[in-house]
């Protein structure tokens, strides 16, 4: 009887065994191949990682001349701002401007508007020496030697905002700010409806004026364009960035400027090594190169970051990372405007007249009535 249960017991034993050392080796091999697959991510993750820093720092300053710049997304309307901030300083006042729908721009002292989709032009006005546009609930502002007006686009009425002061109009979260350039230089708050100005500060020299969470900003020309920063009412006014910061814009919660340092200053001889394409917070701290090459007129936006780069004077499109570039067109721009999925400029080539270009490069042509 002994021996017949301890066969028994033999009979079951082994298949146990059997099954334990197969689900054993079932463990190790699920394992192995697990840490093969984590370690094999792992290697391609800092693999990608080190080539693209590689690749990007030899190839970022050739520049991407065969990307498509199809990617690039139109700049979208903001109702509570009435222009660009980067559109009116880069040529002291906006020559361009868009709705929710159409596109509007000056050409030799006429008003027009422009579909962007059909590109049929309509003249809505003629304004001797009409500049800066902006559009804000319906109304078309613009100035002129008289004053400041505005218009409506659909029924062509006219009419005069203010004919006390004129200069360069900001229409930024909905208050109007006005810097008279023509007579006192300083900024002034308007109240549009009654066409009364609000002295704010004592200030007089903003260059490449812009508003950020209640405090003002500005490039100081006669001082080497040290860019600054200080309260609405002129208070607290401290240096943010102590280099030449002629061209920069203000996007969210950062600064993008092209801080350059000159060997001399008189003739604005670059020193290189030192002059950069810079993103910083709004106080100055954080500062990031984006670029070695020298920006002008940047104006950034929600579709990425706009300006016009090195001696040859291209046109350049930069994702707000830094990481791509894009040459819109390769050389002659002056100062530029964007409006949607266009974008107006002077062309140096032809005497600064007017031309039109898509933000991807294409249909570039000169505005013609």
């Amino acid at each position: 009887m002994l021996g017949e249960i301890r066969r028994s017991e033999g009979i079951f034993v082994k298949p146990m065994t059997t099954a334990l050392s197969i689900l054993l080796v079932s463990i190790l091999v699920i394992g192995m191949i697990y840490l093969f697959q984590t370690g094999s991510k792992r290697g391609e993750k800092i693999g990608k990682e080190l080539a693209y820093a590689t690749g990007y720092e030899v190839g970022y300053e050739e520049g991407f001349d065969d990307a498509p710049g199809t990617g690039i997304e139109e700049t979208p309307f903001d109702e509570n701002n009435g222009n660009l901030v980067g559109n009116i300083n880069a040529n002291i006042g906006a020559f361009a401007v868009r709705s929710e729908d159409e596109i509007f721009f000056l050409h030799k002292g006429i008003i027009c508007q422009m579909d962007p989709y059909t590109e049929k032009i309509q003249i809505l006005a003629k304004e001797e020496n009409a500049n800066n546009l902006n559009y804000y609930k319906g109304w078309l502002y613009y100035c002129t030697d008289k004053g400041l007006m505005r218009i409506d686009p659909k029924s062509l009425k006219n009419e005069i905002v203010s004919d006390s002061k004129t200069g360069l109009l900001y229409i930024i979260d909905g208050v109007f700010y006005l810097d008279d350039i023509s007579e006192s230089g300083y900024l002034y708050r308007l109240d549009s409806v009654t066409g009364a100005y609000k002295q704010l500060n004592g200030i007089v020299d903003f260059h490449c004026f812009n508003v950020s969470k209640n405090r003002i900003y500005y490039s100081d020309a006669n001082q080497n364009y040290t860019l600054y920063s200080c309260n609405l009412d002129g208070s607290y006014n401290r240096a943010i960035n102590s280099n030449s910061c002629e061209w920069y814009s203000i996007y969210g919660d950062k600064i993008y400027a092209y801080s350059a340092v000159y060997k001399d200053v008189e003739q604005k001889v670059l020193s290189n090594s030192t002059s950069f394409f810079i993103r910083m917070d709004l106080d100055g701290a954080g500062i990031e190169r984006l670029s070695n090459l020298p920006a002008y007129y940047i104006n950034v936006t929600d579709a990425g970051i706009f300006y016009v780069a090195g001696e040859n004077k291209s046109l350049e499109w930069l994702s707000h990372d830094g990481r791509f570039r894009y040459r819109i067109l390769p050389e002659n721009v002056g100062p530029f405007n964007i409006v949607g999925r266009w974008i107006f400029y002077q062309n140096l080539e032809d005497d600064g007249n007017l031309w039109r270009v898509r933000i991807n490069g294409k249909g570039n042509e000169k505005v013609t009535l």
